[in-house]
Formats: C-alpha cells, structure tokens, sequence
C-alpha cells in the first residue's frame, strides 16, 4: 500500500506506515461497516474497490512529488547513522539500490537552484545569481546529509547493487550539472 504522506511503500493489510506512521493510504475507501448509525432496515452500500480513478482522486490530494515536499518527507524517515557513500554519491547510490523515483527527485532538487540562477541572469541580476548559487551549493550539502541519514528508509540492499544503473545515473547528473552551471 502506498502512503500518501511519505511516498513509501507498506505491506498489505498495513494500518499504518512504515516509513512515516501515517494513516493515510492510496486508494482507500471508507468502507460502509464502518459507520455505526446504519439501522438493519437500511440497505448497506457495498464500497467499491479502489480503482484508478479513485485512487488518482486520493493521490491528486497530496502532491508528494512537489520538490516543496521533499525535505519533510525525507526528514519524516527514521535516522540511521550517517553513510558516506549517499552523502557523497546520492543520486547514483540511490539509483543503484533501485529506487529510481528518489533518484530523480534528488537530481531535480538538487539542480533546481541553478535554474532558478539562469533566470536571475537572463534578467540582469548576475551578483543575484551568484548569492542563488552559494545558497544551492548550502542547499545540496544540507539535503545530502538528510539522503545520508535516512538511507536505509530509502533504499532496500536485498536486490544488490546495480552498476550500470548507478554509472547512468551519474553521468546524466554530471552532464546536467555541467549544462546548467557552465558561465553562471
């Protein structure tokens, strides 16, 4: 099942979640045994089973691919001690766990203050841009340090590790970084 709060994935049958304690899931129905005033003359409304378009309705509630989101999110994980390797290689240590999803999300948030910079600069601003750029360099140590403590709620090491994935990943960031902070 999957929460509404964190994004993550909880067994079936799961009351809350595992990643966060939240209650709320995708595709919940509320189920009509669970009001208590139904009389036994009434008839009882069967809940129809989640569908796509139900579930797209409780998933359109919480925008939880929102960059906006992500810091909370991530600071709802449990910590565990802190790791080297996804505080220094995030997206590909990510990526190469198979969570593709918080991959991509990383490299988002991480490269979004540089376009935020290229916006300061194609209207003038070029001492704003570079405060956007100090402030993003900040940024991106202080979410690294978030991804490096609460790795182990991200990733799950059973499948192994996925070079080639994780090399992908790390070439398309490094290509990415170099378009958008060349001559910033």
């Amino acid at each position: 099942m999957k929460c509404l709060a964190c994004s993550g994935v909880s067994p079936e049958g799961s009351r809350v979640c595992q990643y966060c304690g939240s209650k709320d899931f995708a595709g919940q129905i509320p189920s009509a045994s669970a009001s208590s005033s139904v009389s036994a003359d009434a008839p009882v409304l069967q809940s129809a089973p989640a569908t796509a378009a139900a579930e797209a309705v409780y998933v359109g509630q919480a925008k939880t691919d929102n960059p906006s989101q992500s810091i909370p999110r991530i600071k709802a994980l449990p910590p565990n001690g802190f790791r080297w390797l996804p505080f220094f290689f995030s997206v590909s240590y990510l990526s190469g766990y198979g969570n593709m999803k918080e991959a991509n999300r990383t490299i988002r948030i991480l490269l979004s203050g540089f376009i935020v910079a290229w916006i300061f600069v194609f209207i003038g601003q070029r001492e704003l841009a570079g405060l956007v750029v100090i402030a993003t360099f900040i940024f991106q140590i202080y979410y690294c340090f978030l991804v490096a403590t609460r790795v182990d709620a991200l990733v799950k090491r059973d499948m192994g590790f996925n070079w080639p994935t994780a090399i992908g990943y790390a070439f398309l960031y490094a290509i990415l970084s170099a378009i958008l902070t060349n001559r910033l």
